[in-house]
């Protein structure tokens, strides 16, 4: 992998390395309250991700997954809360491209004449100014992203003419190319098949191997164990932080999913 990549994702070397157990988690949500109206998206959520984790935020539809990511990027407004991005207000953070989102439906016309490798360029806009014009650093880092998701070969494909695994890993090699340190994927394996989903758990561990912390929203409960290190369950709130395999005990699924733990047999 390129080293132009590779210092973005990892700077300073060895000596981050060594700074590493000082250094603030990447992720720091603290009491967050969202509401659309009267509708409220989350109450009270807080969470803390380490470092080079892959973590796993599951809940049902309308737990609150897809607000907490746009409130971490500032697509939408918290009423009460904060949230930090290794050390510093996520606003800030974003201005800092510290943080690369991938969302579960992009918007984009699938028809448009535009290649992989442009798409992936996109990655890359925050640091070419106005003109929006590549160096060869941003040309070193678009391949290198494409290389680490193995779509260097159709670079030049138009990117409507790809399946629906391809096109994911297509979005997260902009993210990729980006350098950012935290990465966010809102429902990466909706739409894909199997193998595609295998595909894309082992570009996400070879991406967490590289230094980048991964949250990945999901309703997939078998992706847990063989992808994540940590889980968050949501309900507006987070009810549950720890292993996956706690994440799978009953009672835990059943505060997720809005029952009654009790009366799902679990106990109080």
């Amino acid at each position: 992998m390129s080293d132009a990549l590779d210092n973005r994702i990892e700077p300073g070397g060895a000596e981050a390395e060594s700074s590493s157990n000082s250094a603030p988690p990447i992720l720091e949500v603290s009491d967050l309250h969202v509401r659309y109206g009267a509708n409220v998206a989350l109450e009270g959520a807080s969470l803390t991700v380490s470092r080079g984790q892959i973590c796993g935020l599951v809940g049902m539809n309308g737990s609150g997954k897809s607000t907490l990511f746009k409130s971490i990027t500032n697509s939408v407004s918290y009423q009460k809360g904060s949230i930090k991005v290794a050390g510093i207000d996520a606003n800030q953070a974003r201005k800092q491209r510290l943080i690369g989102y991938v969302a579960q439906n992009e918007e984009i016309d699938w028809d448009f004449p535009v290649n992989v490798n442009q798409v992936v360029m996109m990655g890359r806009y925050g640091f070419m100014g106005p003109t929006r014009r590549p160096k060869s650093a941003d040309v070193a880092a678009v391949q290198a992203a494409l290389e680490m998701v193995e779509l260097q070969d159709l670079q030049q494909r138009q990117i409507g003419a790809l399946s629906g695994g391809q096109k994911k890993r297509v979005f997260i090699a902009r993210a990729i190319a980006q350098g950012a340190p935290l990465l966010l994927l809102d429902e990466p394996f909706a739409g894909v098949d199997k193998y595609s989903e295998t595909n894309i758990v082992d570009l996400l561990r070879k991406i967490s191997a590289k230094g980048t912390t991964v949250v990945v929203s999901t309703h997939d409960l078998a992706s847990l164990e063989k992808l994540c290190d940590e889980v968050v369950l949501l309900y507006r709130r987070v009810v549950y932080q720890g292993d996956p395999a706690g994440a799978l005990d009953p009672q835990n699924l059943a505060k997720a999913f809005g029952l009654n733990p009790a009366a799902s047999g679990g106990g109080q």
